[in-house]
């Protein structure tokens, strides 16, 4: 049980970058899409 927990510990930076990357990856997408639909517009 102790080494479940250090391991669960060991890997919450991972789960924190995931968490980044993955609004960042969102972010970016979204941003493509809604530059698409102004230039669509136009």
């Amino acid at each position: 049980m102790g080494r479940f927990g250090t391991d669960e510990n060991a890997h919450a930076p991972r789960d924190i970058l995931f968490l980044i990357f993955r609004l960042y990856f969102l972010s970016m997408w979204g941003w493509h899409r809604w530059s698409l639909r102004i230039s669509e517009d136009k």
